[in-house]
């Protein structure tokens, strides 16, 4: 054997031995990571649960979820692995109303319902409804009522909103917010409200007769404009009447139903 070709295969052997012990010690640390994920002390089991009456629910609700393995065959519920978005969106779906999830160390889940006063009831069917607070944004699942104690609330283009989703902007939850107190205050009962595009909204009352207006204008300016014509002008007519329009600045409209 010429001297360089021993050269060149003791060179390979070398190559081929530290290869082996990189690849090795590659594979001990993966090995040592992947069990690293399996620590018992690190796995989330304490589950605090706040504002929610009974918690045994959202633990039911998540049992599968914290129980299962990601694609890396690695537990979900390691304190470094688990997705707390993921946590949220399991709870939206199965019908609770709006969690705040965060996790504690070392092997703690904190979920907090956060309870607000709701305004309206929005159904996208006839069996799917759901509660929306001050803010606009679907809170949890609502029965339907045969008689809602809501104003029942249609949004034209929400026709799949789920749990969490805002359907109302800013402008139009302050406006609707301030406007339902001056209806309770001038004993006007609504029992529907439609919001159409940006602005345009239509109530239904209770009365049988129903108001135009719009949630770019001021809801205190609407609702004095609404007083004042029902106290001077429509006064003892207001058996008869079928609409108000305040969709204007400065401006009122109304109308009287025939006389049959």
């Amino acid at each position: 054997m010429e001297l360089a070709d021993y050269y060149k295969k003791r060179r390979r052997r070398q190559l081929i031995g530290k290869a082996v012990i990189l690849g090795g010690g590659l594979l001990l640390i993966l090995i040592i990571a992947w069990v690293f994920f399996w620590i018992p002390y690190l796995r989330v089991v304490n589950m605090k649960i706040e504002g929610y009456a009974d918690a045994s629910n959202v633990k039911i609700a998540l049992a599968d979820y914290l129980s299962s393995l990601n694609k890396f065959f690695l537990p979900r519920n390691n304190f470094f692995l688990l997705n707390i978005d993921n946590i949220e969106q399991i709870l939206k779906e199965k019908g609770f109303d709006l969690p705040e999830v965060n996790k504690q160390i070392p092997n703690a889940l904190l979920i907090r319902f956060i309870s607000t006063p709701s305004l309206f009831i929005f159904c996208q069917d006839k069996s799917t409804c759901f509660y929306v607070n001050a803010a606009g944004v679907l809170g949890g699942r609502a029965p339907r009522f045969s008689e809602s104690p809501l104003p029942e609330l249609a949004v034209s283009g929400q026709n799949s909103a789920k749990i969490g989703d805002q359907i109302l902007s800013e402008p139009q939850t302050q406006f609707l917010g301030k406007f339902l107190v001056s209806l309770k205050n001038l004993n006007i009962a609504p029992f529907q409200i439609d919001v159409f595009g940006n602005k345009d909204v239509k109530i239904f009352t209770k009365e049988g007769w129903y108001i135009l207006t719009s949630s770019d204008l001021s809801a205190d300016s609407v609702s004095k404009d609404l007083q004042l014509l029902l106290s001077q002008k429509i006064a003892d007519y207001r058996p008869r009447l079928e609409y108000i329009d305040l969709r204007f600045p400065d401006k009122a409209f109304y109308k009287l139903k025939a006389i049959n």
